[in-house]
């Protein structure tokens, strides 16, 4: 590797140093640096105190997914499910990934975002996400293209109805790029009664022309 001329990066383009509102040089990690830029965005399933009932397993439903529309490529690091309640046994918590958009099914637009992860930032114009969030697959989506499972937690032991529940965290080592179209999905089941809670995402998102 050729280090670049000085002052500019090795596409040519100039080269900006970081400094804070005093003057100081500092470094960030590229995910704060992109989430900093208005680059990182979140969405989920339920919201405040009102939750989600999982739906029974089936091929093609999840209970959350991402559309990835072509153009655009993610990299999802986080990704959660909080159960008030898993009655249920044999609880299955299932992060998925598709070559394709598996579109909408018979499903409802995801309860938060996508949202960006920079407050201040408005969700509009090139601060706004180009991706969709979904939730509750009642009717199968469109079957999924060169499926990939990145995880699974099983829970065996049913809990009472009155306990918190089980959470499950999801922040991957290696972290997938999701060349669009594509889809990030989430499915959370149980063989017996289904639970109730929330689950969501968190991704950053940027042009496929950069990779």
């Amino acid at each position: 590797m050729v280090a670049p001329a000085s002052g500019v990066t090795s596409d040519g383009g100039p080269l900006q140093i970081r400094v804070d509102r005093y003057g100081d040089v500092f470094t960030a990690d590229w995910l704060q640096a992109a989430i900093a830029q208005g680059k990182g965005f979140a969405a989920g399933a339920g919201k405040q105190s009102t939750h989600v009932t999982f739906l029974t397993y089936a091929v093609n439903t999840p209970d959350l997914w991402v559309r990835v529309p072509s153009g655009i490529t993610i990299i999802p690091f986080y990704g959660f499910a909080a159960l008030d309640a898993n009655t249920g046994t044999a609880i299955n918590v299932v992060v998925r990934t598709a070559a394709n958009d598996i579109g909408n099914g018979t499903s409802s637009a995801a309860d938060l975002g996508p949202v960006n992860l920079r407050a201040d930032v408005a969700a509009a114009g090139s601060a706004a996400s180009q991706c969709v969030a979904r939730q509750l697959a009642t009717v199968a989506t469109t079957a999924e293209v060169a499926p990939m499972e990145l995880d699974r937690v099983n829970f065996a032991v049913a809990q009472g109805a009155s306990s918190d529940g089980y959470n499950y965290r999801w922040q991957p080592a290696i972290r997938p790029l999701l060349v669009g179209p594509a889809t990030l999905e989430l499915f959370v089941s149980a063989t017996t009664a289904q639970s109730a809670g929330y689950c969501g995402f968190s991704w950053i998102e940027l042009p496929s022309t950069l990779f």
